[in-house]
């Protein structure tokens, strides 16, 4: 086979490499292995593998053993199917095939699968068939190479077409063979970037495949700059792949870097896929860096910092320039948006003066870093006065306490204020507010350590107090003087301490009055008014009831005038005030029969033009006006019995019967309850002469009224 294409190739020269690349280009377009004419540059090399089975190359010759075209197919049929081959290109016919202790023949197919044999027409060639798509067949082979310009040349996965070819497939004991063969590629899972900075970043993924992974190729490029490109080959520890990638080998540039990762299993299916990371490289920028509020205590300091891919961070180690950056320390700082700032407190380093220097460093998200570096120089106070050692103020005003510092020119200390009780007197840059009643010390301090002091008393108005409302008193005769609760701002006054009391006109019924006068820290009086009024009428009674009447007395008060009458009305379920008489007793007629009633009085005295009530209700009273005189008849029901009957009254709750031997000592007989009109009555000695008679009832509230008798009835008892 060799000679035949060196051969052509030395008559057709440059013109057939051509034609031959147009077909292989053509070819690869239309299967999925990807035909490559491939130089052989030394002996032994492996141009290409299948199953495990490699495909390997000498620069000589070889028309037989191990580096033929036979040897190949030999080789992979012992090793894959553990039969021999033989007789290959030997005759004009199909190879020959042994297995020992079993039938083995091969048969000719014209469609080829993976594991075929194929030979040449004029039986000079054969290969192994890798794949075949349609009427392509897709080769694994040896010695098919041929040389020119003293390069020698091969094609990895040469394609065929079928119809020009003999393919041949194994049969044992009758069963046709076919290759385990692995189609599955290689799976590239969680893949990214990890640790980006502007150095690099690093490359993770997990790698697996159903069999084993053979290789990962990771390759690395920045950007429209395809032509510079690192790769690196990884065989071992594939499946947990991190892979380190250094911009500075790239151009160390702003801007997108393409990383590129190939997985490849034993079969040669091949998985990829494209990381794209950005990676900024460019430090950020820090201006207008300042020193402000510098005191013996510490120091502001403030930037304005800048990155296109934003400041993460920024830090400020400062350090007393006289001791040298090894006492640095970190002053705790903060950013936000384009500003960072820091205090820095020169009592981190226990002195209170003296030159500081800082050095501001800013960081972006990817770890480039700038720095500026700048100085503060403390001088303090050497003493504070105040204009004011005392101040008194009402509740509510202000005034302003000036400090004076002394020291010299240049200081670069400041004062500040402080209160002992904020709630008393608050202050802010020497303005003292009189919040609350009370004493309280107004403090100046210097950021140097000294301080003066000023005692600040203030002062509430009792018209500012709240006063307990007064309940209404009860008229005794003699002077009433009930004491008030008085608060100020949440706190209980106490009499005589803080206020005194004085009353007027509490010793009459009508309208009093009683006058707080502030004292000690309060000032100024209040007046609050109180009513007396009539005592709480007492001994209020039922004398008499009649059916449409009922007459109430009660004990007389001292100091009323008048007394008002109150009747509960069971439809609105209230009190309603029906008379108001000057005498201690009263009689409510026009009532209903057989109703129940209840009542209450109240004591009342008029005097300037207004009425005074008492201010409690007397007890209620009962009761239960009487039912109408009843009406009955009489007869002998037999048997010592007598029947009597009679006519229903209304509202009535029952009826009694009484009975009498004589006429005149009547004995109750009977109760009968509610609707009934009509009661037998027994026990009498029969032939008496009997006398009867009946009378209704009411009961309201457990409290009973009774009608009238009706006329006596004569019965002779049977």
């Amino acid at each position: 086979m060799e000679k035949g294409l060196k051969k052509v190739f030395s008559a057709m020269g440059a013109v057939f490499c051509a034609v031959m690349m147009i077909m292989l280009c053509q070819v690869t377009n239309a299967v999925s292995y990807s035909e490559q004419t491939v130089t052989v540059d030394y002996d032994y090399q492996v141009i290409d593998s299948f199953e495990g089975v490699d495909a390997k190359y000498v620069l000589g010759y070889s028309d037989t053993g191990y580096y033929c075209c036979a040897g190949y197919v030999s080789r992979f049929y012992e090793e894959k199917f553990g039969v021999t081959v033989y007789n290959i290109n030997m005759v004009d016919d199909k190879p020959s095939v042994y297995c020992y202790g079993k039938r083995a023949e091969l048969r000719e197919v014209k469609t080829p699968q993976a594991g075929d044999i194929m030979q040449d027409k004029d039986y000079s060639h054969v290969a192994i068939v890798k794949d075949c798509q349609g009427t392509t067949a897709t080769l694994i082979e040896q010695n098919y190479k041929w040389t020119w310009n003293d390069t020698v040349y091969t094609v990895k996965n040469r394609k065929v077409l079928t119809n020009n070819h003999y393919f041949y497939r194994l049969y044992i004991n009758g069963i046709a063979q076919s290759l385990d063969i692995d189609t599955t590629r290689p799976v590239i899972a969680n893949a990214g970037c990890e640790n980006i900075t502007g150095k690099g970043y690093t490359v993770k993924a997990d790698i697996s495949d159903n069999r084993a992974v053979a290789s990962v190729k990771v390759s690395t490029y920045f950007e429209g700059n395809k032509t510079k490109t690192i790769s690196r080959v990884y065989t071992s520890a594939v499946n947990s792949l991190s892979h380190s990638v250094k911009v500075a080998d790239l151009g160390g540039k702003d801007g997108y870097y393409i990383t590129t990762i190939t997985a490849t299993d034993e079969a040669g299916n091949s998985s990829e896929q494209v990381i794209k990371t950005y990676v900024d490289t460019t430090a950020p920028t820090i201006s207008g860096a300042k020193v402000e509020n510098i005191t013996a205590k510490g120091f502001d300091v403030s930037c304005n910092v800048s990155d296109k891919s934003g400041v993460s961070k920024v830090v400020f180690p400062a350090y007393p320039t006289k001791n040298g950056e090894s006492a640095k320390k970190y002053a705790s700082g903060k950013l936000s948006g384009g500003k960072a700032s820091a205090y820095v407190s020169a009592e981190d380093y226990s002195v209170k003066s003296g030159e500081f220097t800082v050095k501001i460093t800013a960081y972006d998200k990817y770890g480039n870093s700038s720095a500026k570096t700048i100085k503060a120089s403390i001088k303090p106070a050497a003493s504070v006065t105040l204009d004011k050692a005392s101040l008194t103020l009402d509740k509510g005003k202000s005034s302003v306490i000036s400090a004076k510092m002394g020291g010299g020119s240049g200081l670069t200390d400041f004062v500040s204020w402080k209160s002992s009780n904020s709630k008393i007197a608050s202050v802010s840059d020497g303005k003292v507010t009189a919040k609350g009643v009370g004493r309280a010390t107004i403090t100046a301090y210097t950021t140097g350590g000294k301080n003066v002091k000023c005692t600040v008393t203030v002062k509430g108005k009792i018209s500012d107090s709240s006063i307990s409302a007064i309940k209404t008193q009860s008229y005794t005769g003699k002077a009433v003087s009930p004491v008030p609760a008085v608060t100020y701002g949440g706190k209980k006054l106490v009499k005589n301490t803080d206020y005194t009391v004085s009353y007027s006109k509490n010793t009459a019924i009508g309208q009093a009055s009683v006058k707080i006068t502030g004292k000690g820290l309060y000032k100024g009086t209040k007046t609050v008014n109180f009513n007396i009024r009539p005592a709480t009428v007492t001994k209020l009674k039922v004398s008499s009831t009649g059916e449409k009447s009922v007459k109430l007395s009660w004990k007389k008060i001292t100091g009323a005038d008048s007394y008002a009458i109150y009747r509960y009305d069971n439809t609105s379920k209230k009190w309603h005030r029906i008379k108001t008489v000057k005498a201690v007793s009263f009689t409510d007629s026009g009532l209903a029969r057989a109703k129940g009633y209840s009542y209450k009085v109240k004591a009342v005295k008029k005097t300037g033009g207004k009425e005074y009530i008492s201010a409690s209700y007397s007890k209620a009273v009962e009761a239960v006006t009487k039912p109408a005189k009843a009406s009955c008849t009489a007869k002998s029901a037999g048997s010592g019995s007598i029947e009597v009957s009679w006519k229903a009254v209304g509202g009535a709750s029952g009826y009694e019967i009484y009975s009498s031997s004589n006429g005149s000592d009547y004995v109750k007989s009977a109760k009968v309850g509610g609707s009934k009109k009509s009661a037998i009555v027994s026990g009498f000695e029969p032939y008496s002469l009997r006398m009867v008679k009946v009378r209704a009832y009411k009961t309201v509230n457990g409290k009973t009224s009774y009608g009238a008798f009706s006329q006596a009835v004569m019965v002779i008892v049977r």
